[in-house]
């Protein structure tokens, strides 16, 4: 996504809100040619994955999601426990300071993010971590990353369940779940069965919100079985 790896970064807040990002996603879609489309996402890509199906941007034949609960889920879910838990999307609404923090030591905050928050730690070996570290130190990046929590919070994105109406997503979907996600309550994703039809939820006992890498089998597992289900 925009402002990651080598993507361009955009410096205004607004060029990283959800609109903007959708358009990316639609722009890739469009450039492959395909019209068989299942998007596989997981956390900040999770967002854009449910608001990309709510609006029905492009026709989806299947959506998967990893830790990230669907947005209104969130949004009504939201108790003391999850507030403490996103005390860094409030924190990240602060001008330079949040750069400055996580740039520390050519940005070695973001690797220990990884090595603290991972359930299985002989997954986040330090020559993984280390490629996490030297992208975020990249000029400009850390900024970008901030940004997309900045724009969601300056430019909320609109929700079909939000503007009166009871649709739900009817594409099948799986939501993959990490029990020792300290990001996002489980409440949340047991709360989003009630915004999408076709719901396969599965939580891994052992997996943190890094999922697709602490637990690379079993989600593979997985993905495989509802891939070929659906």
């Amino acid at each position: 996504m925009r402002g990651y790896g080598y993507s361009s970064r955009p410096l205004k807040v607004c060029e990283y809100a959800v609109d903007r990002l959708l358009e990316d996603i639609d722009g890739l879609i469009e450039l492959s040619g395909c019209d068989d489309i299942t998007l596989i996402s997981h956390d900040w890509g999770g967002v854009l994955a449910w608001v990309f199906a709510l609006r029905q941007i492009r026709p989806l034949t299947k959506l998967v999601v990893m830790s990230c609960p669907h947005p209104t889920a969130f949004k009504l879910g939201m108790n003391y426990r999850q507030y403490l838990k996103s005390w860094y999307m409030y924190f990240f609404q602060i001008p330079l300071i949040p750069e400055l923090f996580f740039g520390r030591n050519k940005a070695m905050p973001i690797r220990r993010i990884f090595e603290k928050t991972s359930a299985n730690k002989g997954m986040f070996p330090s020559g993984v971590t280390e490629v996490y570290r030297r992208n975020a130190s990249r000029p400009g990046a850390l900024r970008a990353m901030i940004n997309y929590y900045r724009a969601l919070f300056r430019f909320p994105p609109k929700l079909q369940t939000e503007q009166g109406s009871s649709k739900n997503i009817t594409v099948p979907t799986l939501l993959i779940w990490g029990e020792h996600d300290l990001a996002l309550s489980k409440h949340l994703a047991i709360a989003t069965d009630t915004y999408v039809d076709n719901l396969t939820l599965n939580f891994i006992p052992d997996g943190s919100h890094w999922i697709q890498q602490d637990c690379l089998e079993e989600v593979n597992r997985i993905l495989s079985n509802f891939l070929e289900k659906y």
